[in-house]
């Protein structure tokens, strides 16, 4: 055995909606990825209804592989329904979920280990932090987006974070017990709620530079998505009576 890989039991949860261009190479690729870093994993990929191939690819993929676990539905519930529904069937150390087209580079789940091992109990990914960087910049008008939507965020929650949205987070198991079973926001804004949870709870929080390993591939409606992420958003800030 390699002693220098962790000891510690790891679980990824990937929430997967029409993935079957990439699930594949995906879960291939974080397979290979964990078993170099821990002999003790398990990859909970979770299916939000898709209506092409993916739910039939993931479960051939499990036949190989008894730590690749699949779940999920026939019908589309969400990313933050299916992000929850994973974490809680976890059974690692540590709790991570990852955007299923595997957009940033996976060797900062090493860096997100070393802070989640030391004091924090909750360690996210941020775009926007010196040392991050993309390797392919999206569009002019999702960066814009993004930008807006931040700082809408800043001033409705007051949340001192400066990338809530970045896909990749990870957590201590003792935090995700306590935060997902509060959570409520089933769509894209549920990264709010887990940090305004996590804040409300007193957990230490850290943010990550990473960098994106490609433009990412996307299967949201990015206009129809943004009104909800604002529905959500003002539903979250009443319900925390912020």
């Amino acid at each position: 055995m390699d002693d220098k890989k962790n000891k510690n039991f790891i679980s990824v949860v990937v929430p997967a909606y029409n993935s079957a261009l990439f699930i594949e190479y995906s879960i291939k690729k974080l397979i290979n990825f964990l078993s170099g870093v821990t002999d003790k994993w398990e990859i909970i990929a979770v299916n939000d209804g898709s209506t092409d191939s993916t739910d039939s690819i993931l479960r051939n993929l499990a036949k190989q592989r008894n730590n690749l676990i699949i779940a999920g539905r026939t019908e589309q519930k969400g990313k933050g329904f299916s992000v929850k529904e994973g974490v809680l069937r976890a059974k690692g150390d540590f709790i991570f979920f990852i955007d299923a087209d595997l957009p940033y580079e996976l060797k900062v789940l090493e860096n997100m280990m070393f802070f989640l091992k030391e004091e924090y109990d909750v360690v996210i990914v941020s775009r926007v932090l010196p040392g991050s960087f993309a390797r392919n910049k999206a569009n002019l008008f999702r960066r814009m987006a993004s930008r807006v939507f931040r700082i809408v965020i800043y001033l409705l929650t007051r949340l001192r974070i400066k990338d809530t949205q970045a896909g990749f987070k990870g957590f201590r198991r003792g935090a995700a017990e306590r935060i997902f079973p509060s959570l409520t926001t089933s769509g894209f804004a549920f990264d709010i709620e887990i940090l305004l949870l996590a804040k409300n709870m007193g957990l230490k929080i850290k943010e990550v530079p990473a960098i994106l390993d490609g433009g990412g591939i996307s299967s949201i409606n990015l206009a129809r998505e943004s009104f909800r992420m604002v529905y959500d958003l003002i539903r979250i800030v009443r319900r925390h009576k912020i």
